[in-house]
């Protein structure tokens, strides 16, 4: 608390001390740490995060309209929703910002979607006629 009415401190920088302690409470000092490096490397470097889900998209489903792709990611809860978010510019695919909510994504290799500063999803085209 002393260190808040401190104004050569900065708070984000005791904001991050006491997430790091917070998250060494219900999980290791390991854990702890990794989480701190993870989110320098995601917020502060502008680097991808080291785990990233994946969603699988069939290939009878490409090219995909990015506002079906947005919501059957789930990372749009509606289509409207992913329209808004393209229109505000917090949509991109492997770095690139997508600009038109009826811009049709041909998949031939996967890619990242990133949704906002926070959501990464690695999308992979499926071909339900493969054998395992």
């Amino acid at each position: 608390i002393k260190e808040l009415k401190d104004t050569g401190t900065n708070p984000r920088d005791v904001k991050f001390r006491l997430a790091r302690e917070i998250a060494t409470m219900y999980h290791s000092k390991e854990d702890a740490a990794y989480a701190a490096v993870e989110f320098d490397n995601v917020f502060k470097m502008k680097e991808l995060p080291h785990e990233i889900d994946e969603f699988s998209i069939d290939s009878s489903e490409n090219p995909i309209w990015i506002v079906k792709l947005l919501t059957r990611t789930k990372m749009a809860s509606s289509s409207s929703d992913a329209r808004r978010l393209i229109q505000q510019g917090g949509v991109e695919i492997q770095e690139e910002k997508i600009t038109d909510s009826n811009a049709e994504i041909s998949i031939s290799e996967p890619f990242i979607l990133r949704v906002g500063k926070r959501r990464f999803l690695k999308i992979v085209l499926s071909d339900e006629n493969k054998t395992s």
